[in-house]
C-alpha cells in the first residue's frame, strides 16, 4: 500500500503506515529537498531565500523526538519566526544562533496535528528567482502556521536570545536598530487568518 509523506507534498512510500509517523521520511522527500538546495546553491539570485528554505524543511520533517531534534526544531522555528515576522536579515540570523547556543535549553515541543499545507514541491515548481522567492515564502508561512499553537514559546525564547543570556557582546553597530526593535517585538504580522498583515 502507498502513502503520501506525512509531513509535506513531496512524493509517496510503501509500506503500511498506522497512525502518524512523524520518523519515516519518503525517500522523494529527501531527493526533492536536495534538487532545490543545488538549485539555491548554483544561483545567488535563489540563494536569497536559502536560510528560509533550510528553516521550513527542517520544522516540517522533525524526526523523533529526542534532546538533539528539540534543539534543532526550536533553533529552526527561531530562525523561521524572525525572517518571517521580524525581517531579520541573513547576519542578524546569524547572531540569534550563536546567542542561541548560549542562551536557550529548548525543550520538545508537541507536533501540529495538522501538517502544513504547502511543502518542498510548491517551492520547486518556480520558474524564476522572484517566483522561488514567493514560493518559498509561502511554503515557509504554511509551515509556520501549523506550528503556530506553539508561537508564544517560539516568541518567548525569541525575546530571551535578544534580550539577555550569558553572551556579553553587544550586536554589532549595523544591527542596532533592528535588535533594539526585535527585542521588545510582539506578534505583529500574522493576522488571524493566519496572513501576514
Amino acid at each position: 500500500m502507498q502513502h503520501l509523506c506525512p509531513h509535506c507534498d513531496s512524493g509517496r512510500v510503501s509500506g503500511d503506515q498506522t497512525g502518524r509517523d512523524y520518523a519515516y521520511l519518503a525517500p522523494s522527500c529527501r531527493a526533492d529537498y536536495r534538487t532545490l538546495i543545488e538549485r539555491e546553491r548554483s544561483d545567488l539570485r535563489y540563494m536569497r531565500v536559502h536560510a528560509l528554505s533550510v528553516d521550513a524543511w527542517a520544522v516540517q520533517h522533525p524526526g523523533p523526538a529526542s534532546d538533539e531534534t528539540a534543539r534543532a526544531v526550536g533553533m529552526h522555528l527561531v530562525s523561521l519566526y524572525a525572517q518571517l515576522m521580524l525581517d531579520a536579515s541573513h547576519r542578524e540570523l546569524k547572531m540569534i544562533r550563536r546567542r542561541a547556543a548560549d542562551t536557550i535549553e529548548f525543550r520538545w515541543l508537541p507536533l501540529p496535528d495538522t501538517p502544513a499545507r504547502l511543502g518542498v514541491q510548491h517551492a520547486l515548481q518556480a520558474d524564476s528567482p522572484e517566483a522561488h522567492r514567493e514560493r518559498v515564502q509561502a511554503w515557509a508561512l504554511s509551515v509556520w502556521r501549523a506550528w503556530h499553537p506553539h508561537s508564544e514559546q517560539v516568541m518567548s525564547w525569541t525575546r530571551r536570545i535578544l534580550g539577555h543570556g550569558r553572551v556579553s557582546r553587544s550586536p554589532p553597530q549595523q544591527h542596532a536598530g533592528w535588535y533594539a526593535g526585535a527585542r521588545n517585538a510582539v506578534h505583529p504580522r500574522l493576522g488571524e487568518s493566519g496572513s501576514l498583515e
